[in-house]
């Protein structure tokens, strides 16, 4: 009898000590298995963030971009997670969800790392309000929209073998159309894109370098102060066609409008900035790297110049750096009264802004 009770004891005994150590074992398994799943959410969650941060304009790209794959993914991970930590509570037969769950999202870190490697490739959007357009600190002030778009379409194919793409960016005077454009031929992929990239004033072109044409894929910057005949354009034109190497590009940049059909694409039309756009940019450069919150008054002295400049660019450089120097309200006053003055004076006398004057 005592040799049967003792027999039984040792089987509960072993049993108990047998099911804690599995259920320890499963919730060993269960952490680091949920830990594991939390890193995975963590790298696809970057890579969403990453990708809301660029654009992508590739087509095969958008396919497989994050907003159709990757955040499908982490959103049912996340609600299979949440559910499957519930029933693991209850019971660590759940631990095969678990399980499944990880599989699934390893599977999809895995699908993402080319998309990752040619996200690289894509620009990064600026958050800022205007940051692509006159250089500040080696940085462009507004027109991220147009640089964009340029660099698209001087990355297409031809869309017919051997017929060079032109592009006429036209615009009114100190608009910022060469601006645009160097800050266009400075980026990466344009300048491994082209082999040259050539800059030629519109009087000469009959007399370009051809040799210059030879060098593999090239793109050609024209700017025109006056119109060209068509004769001297078909010449020119005929040269690069039958010249340069397939994917080739023109770039017009002038002010006439009548230059609009040369173009085998949509022109690009640049104008003058907003008044709001002006007067962040002229207080930006007047204030410089210290904080405007702390002079109230120089504020307002700011935006009341800026509409007084009337849109100025080259203005708007000089008077600032003028300012900038002294921080004084008395002498941004003064400043201000003098422009004031001269500008009711031109109307008076010409009946025009000054800045319109020198633009015309």
């Amino acid at each position: 009898m005592e040799a049967a009770i003792s027999a039984v004891a040792t089987e509960i005994f072993s049993r108990v000590i047998s099911f804690l150590i599995q259920r320890y074992r499963d919730k060993t398994e269960i952490n680091e298995k949920l830990e594991r799943m939390q890193q995975l959410l963590l790298r696809i969650h970057a890579v969403v963030e990453e990708a809301e941060g660029r654009y992508i304009t590739n087509p095969i790209m958008l396919r497989l971009s994050c907003r159709e794959h990757v955040p499908r993914v982490s959103h049912s991970g996340y609600l299979q997670r949440s559910r499957s930590i519930s029933h693991t509570r209850r019971s660590c037969a759940k631990i095969n969800d678990l399980r499944s769950v990880l599989e699934n999202l390893e599977a999809a870190i895995a699908s993402v790392n080319e998309f990752v490697v040619l996200l690289g490739g894509c620009d990064r959007c600026f958050r800022r309000p205007y940051d692509m357009y006159l250089y500040t600190d080696n940085i462009m002030f507004g027109r991220h929209v147009e640089k964009q778009q340029v660099i698209n379409i001087l990355l297409q194919d031809p869309e017919e073998h051997g017929t060079p793409t032109v592009l006429p960016i036209i615009g009114g005077c100190r608009v910022g159309k060469k601006t645009l454009v160097n800050y266009v031929c400075q980026n990466e992929r344009i300048k491994s894109y082209f082999s040259s990239i050539m800059f030629l004033n519109g009087y000469n072109i009959s007399r370009m370098d051809t040799g210059k044409l030879q060098n593999g894929r090239v793109l050609a910057v024209i700017e025109f102060v006056t119109d060209v005949n068509d004769d001297d354009w078909v010449k020119f034109y005929s040269t690069v066609k039958h010249t340069a190497c397939d994917g080739s590009k023109v770039i017009i940049i002038s002010r006439i409008q009548n230059l609009v059909r040369f173009g085998t694409v949509q022109t690009l039309h640049l104008n003058s900035l907003t008044h709001q756009e002006y007067k962040y940019l002229f207080r930006m450069l007047a204030f410089g790297s210290i904080d405007e919150k702390d002079y109230p008054q120089l504020v307002a002295v700011a935006s009341e110049l800026a509409i007084v400049l009337g849109g100025s660019l080259i203005t708007a450089n000089i008077i600032a750096d003028l300012l900038r120097r002294n921080l004084d309200v008395k002498f941004w006053f003064r400043i201000l009264q003098r422009f004031k003055a001269m500008v009711d004076n031109n109307l008076s006398m010409y009946g025009e802004h000054p800045k319109d004057i020198l633009e015309n």
